[in-house]
């Protein structure tokens, strides 16, 4: 009996024992079940968007060094598309972005249901995505799957808000290892078709070509010579007088920018500026513009000319740059009077940076600098612009200009641009002004100043002083 109740405890220990282990062994595989579920949810927040739970710019990158090594290995061809949703940017700000991340959640569906299995499809940011098309057997291939995509991509789309919009996507195409054998490359070459098809419309897509490799050279050789004309003095301000339409009197001068590259002389920032735009070089020349012409205000102050100067202030400038602590280093090292430097800023470059540009105009409204609307007319929200912002001056585009007063439409136009600015209590500019009977046309419209050949010009500053002693003597 004795012996029993032993054996009997033991058992019970035993079993105790048992279950206890039994349960830590649960508790630890359940640990380890939650640790291996935590670190997929993290390698799929690594790897993958979270708005269209689409590949990112990470899984992506590698994705397509793998998928190009293989074509190079297996000699197939592979295609990148390299897809941007036309005007979503105005469509997120009409709407806001709730709206606008339904619409990305839709266009990546759409994407998706596109493609093969065994194809890519990824959002690399904001309303941009990548497509890689495995084993193409020719460049046709790769032409009807694009086609398809933009006809998906335009298809009416009725939202949660119950507003149906119609989109369209403008696509770059690289062929791989026909257009290049480097994913970097591919990606470059793709990036420079995409702009291509923007430039000529909506909805249109381009196959990267040995032309585009030839621009790129030059792109690539311009960006160098551009930042050894920072260091070697290449730069150079030509200033436009800003003519009084009633005293005939300058009262202002824009600065504008010329390169003199040593190979080719001077070269105009038509061709310069969107380079130094895409590279952030125009941080560096934006602030040697301001800079040098608050030197050259200053200058002009001290020998007697109480002159405005007039700068202009890229989209990228506002959108990533201090611009307020840019011109407080300018006026404050050259002691330019702040009052007489005016700030040109086109419609466009005030929708780049809605949320922030607000408190630039107070920064800039507290150090008593002018805002000026450039180009008006060109953008597609100038009421709202001029009811929003501290604006002073507009500008009235050339475009509008150029044919008055024989164009009637022009010619109601303009004059509707006076009255309001004036009404408003704004000063209002004619640019591009060439002909006397356009002068004659603006003096009776009430128009206060204007700039164009007609006055003169854009010259050195030699040559403007002597404007300036001609006009205002």
């Amino acid at each position: 009996m004795h012996t029993s109740i032993i054996l009997t405890e033991f058992q019970y220990a035993s079993s105790k024992e048992a279950v206890k282990h039994a349960s830590y062994t649960a508790y630890l595989l359940n640990v380890i079940k939650e640790k291996n579920e935590h670190e997929k949810e993290l390698e799929h927040l690594a790897n993958y968007d979270r708005t269209t739970n689409l590949p990112n710019r990470l899984f992506f990158d590698t994705y397509l060094k793998k998928s190009l090594a293989k074509a190079i290995r297996s000699k197939q061809t592979i295609g990148l598309l390299l897809l941007n949703l036309d005007k979503f940017e105005d469509l997120n700000k009409a709407y806001g972005h709730v709206i606008g991340d339904e619409l990305l959640k839709i266009m990546a569906e759409r994407l998706q249901d596109r493609i093969r299995e065994g194809d890519l499809v990824a959002r690399l940011e904001d309303n941009t995505f990548a497509i890689i098309l495995e084993d193409l057997s020719k460049e046709y291939d790769i032409a009807t799957v694009t086609r398809n995509i933009v006809k998906t991509i335009a298809q009416p789309t009725t939202l949660s808000n119950d507003v149906e919009i119609s989109l369209e996507a403008s696509i770059g195409l690289v062929l791989a290892p026909k257009d290049s054998k480097n994913d970097l490359e591919m990606l470059e070459f793709a990036q420079f078709a995409l702009k291509q098809a923007q430039n000529e419309g909506s909805g249109l897509f381009k196959f990267y070509t040995d032309e585009m490799t030839q621009q790129i050279m030059q792109k690539t050789a311009y960006e160098q010579a551009l930042k050894n004309a920072l260091l070697h003095n290449e730069l150079e301000l030509y200033y436009q007088p800003l003519v009084d339409l009633k005293t005939n009197k300058i009262v202002s001068a824009e600065a504008l920018l010329r390169w003199n590259y040593p190979t080719q002389g001077l070269i105009y920032p038509h061709l310069f500026i969107p380079i130094a735009e895409e590279t952030g070089l125009i941080h560096k020349i934006g602030q040697w513009v301001l800079e040098h012409a608050c030197e050259q205000g200053s200058r002009w102050a001290k020998a007697g000319y109480e002159l405005d100067i007039s700068v202009n202030i890229s989209p990228n400038q506002l959108k990533f740059q201090n611009i307020s602590a840019t011109i407080h280093d300018a006026v404050t090292k050259s002691q330019f009077n702040p009052k007489n430097l005016k700030l040109d800023i086109t419609e466009q470059a005030l929708m780049q940076k809605e949320a922030d540009i607000k408190k630039i105009f107070s920064e800039l409204e507290g150090k008593e600098i002018d805002i000026s609307m450039d180009n008006f007319g060109t953008g597609y929200s100038s009421l709202e612009y001029l009811s929003e912002h501290p604006i002073n001056l507009i500008k009235i585009d050339k475009k509008f200009i150029d044919n008055i007063p024989h164009n009637k439409h022009n010619v109601i136009i303009v004059n509707a641009i006076i009255e309001m600015g004036q009404a408003l209590g704004y000063k209002v500019s004619a640019q591009g002004v060439e002909k006397t009977s356009q002068i004659e046309f603006l003096k009776k419209s009430g128009c206060d100043l204007y700039q164009g050949y007609f006055f003169s010009r854009p010259v050195p500053v030699d040559e403007f002083e002597i404007l300036l002693q001609e006009a205002n003597s």
